[in-house]
């Protein structure tokens, strides 16, 4: 794994066997170095005091701590046991231990194996008990005699303590190993961490080395090789920050990008992670859409809004070739502006593609993999639809003979309830349409249907602009060909005031 930008450098991946072996060899030095010097006699020592523990026995517990085999047993209890940790790790009983007990380097070592396994887990138990395990351990290192040999746990903390008893401190670390081009494993391995790296400390570090490279990393590219580790669920599922998994963390650093559509892998990921945000109230919502920003849901809905329209627009295209439509150079390119100038403007909040049996499958045979929800158009196997939700209005645009729909305000429940999943021409030509009326002030008066020929957009632009107020460019909108003949041979829209 390499800390710096990750398009950098391309290492091959190491198969599972090898990965396996590799856990293997560092659980193996781990309990070398902390387990060093122990026997029959240490693990019944052990073994009293976690009884003394159970039993409630903590006074005698505190009493004996001066006995540093004894304090010793203690860390090792805390380290193996979590339970226990939690019951009897506490501020009070940590100083006591530290003042009294003659603290050798193999106990010190026990000592940082328990602040790396539980870290920022401490301040869940007691407020300020990771500063406190810090400052202990800090104290029990500079006890000890300085070596300079390589990959020594206690150098390591005596020299990057820092990075090591704030909760922000693998963030930090991670930074630091970037600006100076070192791989994380590299560091792992030379600072003798190896056998420290599964426990809290080592999740975090691997959240901050995964974050790093998703700010660094360009979304609108493919190729980005850690995409991959971040789907699986040892990963997300790991505790992140405020009682959320670090799987929120991740989604809230994918989508914290510009609003330029990302790479199919990309956008792969969050969905593969998370489903598709539009899909609410579900119970993969819940766990991983509802905890996290509104502005993470939101960028991940407009970014599905622009598959939506590219794979509309890509059955609009297909229709016209199948059908060998004559005049589809000339059809075409008036519609994709539209409703890529109301993308590109900001318009489009969120739409809803319904496709026709035929349509879903020709585009299926073109897109690798279609990720977006679909619905089934069951009037015509041939058509595609679109729904686009722009906010103070709303528009349904359909293929070849299906004229566009242009609504003011907000739509009839219909046509965004997720759960309805088929639809026919008789809705959306009579009941929409009758039921909006029903609900807007202006009755009838408040939708349009515009057939696509001629100069279409104009009556669209002159309804939204100067009838309902709604503020749009038409430049935006139209092609340069259109857009003159709007200005010269007819009139640009005048901004109207805005109708109820």
């Amino acid at each position: 794994m390499i800390v710096a930008p990750p398009d950098t450098y391309v290492l091959p991946e190491w198969p599972p066997h090898e990965l396996a072996r590799w856990d293997a060899l560092a659980q193996r030095a781990f309990e070398i170095a902390t387990r060093a010097g122990t026997g029959a006699r240490f693990r019944r020592t052990v073994d009293e005091v976690r009884r003394l523990v159970a039993e409630g026995q903590l006074d005698e517990l505190d009493r004996r701590l001066g006995d540093h085999r004894f304090a010793r047993a203690l860390l090792t209890v805390w380290h193996d046991d979590e339970p226990v940790a939690r019951a009897s790790l506490t501020r009070d009983r940590l100083s006591a231990l530290t003042g009294q007990a003659r603290l050798t380097r193999l106990t010190t070592v026990s000592l940082i194996a328990v602040l790396l396994k539980y870290f920022d887990m401490l301040d869940t138990w007691e407020p300020g008990l990771l500063a406190a395990v810090g400052a202990a351990t800090l104290q029990a290192v500079e006890r000890q005699s300085v070596r300079h040999a390589r990959g020594d746990v206690v150098e390591t903390f005596r020299r990057d303590h820092h990075y090591m008893v704030r909760a922000e401190g693998p963030a930090d670390l991670v930074e630091a190993l970037a600006t100076q081009d070192v791989a994380l494993d590299d560091y792992i391995r030379r600072s003798g961490l190896l056998g420290f790296a599964k426990g809290r400390f080592g999740d975090r570090l691997r959240h901050a080395y995964y974050i790093a490279q998703i700010r660094a990393a360009d979304h609108t590219l493919s190729g980005h090789r850690f995409l991959g580790e971040l789907t699986l669920q040892t990963v997300l599922e790991t505790p992140g920050r405020d009682g959320l998994h670090f799987g929120h963390e991740v989604l809230e650093a994918l989508t914290d990008k510009p609003a330029d559509p990302p790479s199919d892998e990309w956008m792969g990921t969050i969905l593969d992670i998370a489903g598709d945000p539009r899909l609410r109230n579900t119970p993969r919502w819940r766990k991983w859409w509802e905890p996290v920003s509104e502005r993470a849901r939101e960028q991940v809905i407009r970014w599905l809004s622009a598959e939506d329209l590219r794979l509309f627009l890509l059955a609009v295209e297909n229709f016209g070739r199948d059908a060998s439509v004559e005049d589809l150079a000339r059809l075409f390119p008036p519609r994709k502006k539209f409703l890529w100038g109301l993308y590109d403007s900001g318009r489009v909040h969120e739409t809803r593609l319904i496709l026709g049996r035929n349509v879903r499958r020709s585009v299926q045979e073109q897109v690798t993999k279609v990720r977006t929800d679909i619905a089934l158009y069951q009037s015509n196997n041939d058509t595609a639809i679109i729904y686009v939700d722009c906010g103070d209005f709303h528009l349904v645009e359909g293929s070849h003979n299906f004229r566009l729909w242009v609504y003011a305000g907000r739509p009839v429940p219909m046509l965004t309830d997720r759960n309805k999943r088929t639809f026919t021409s008789h809705e959306f030509i009579y009941l929409a349409p009758g039921l909006h009326a029903k609900e807007h002030p202006a009755g009838r008066d408040a939708h349009i249907a515009v057939t696509h020929k001629g100069l279409w957009q104009r009556r669209p632009l002159e309804f939204l602009i100067e009838e309902y107020g709604i503020d749009l460019d038409p430049e935006q909108l139209l092609t340069p060909e259109d857009y003159r003949e709007l200005k010269y041979r007819h009139r640009l829209p005048v901004l109207g005031a805005a109708r109820s």
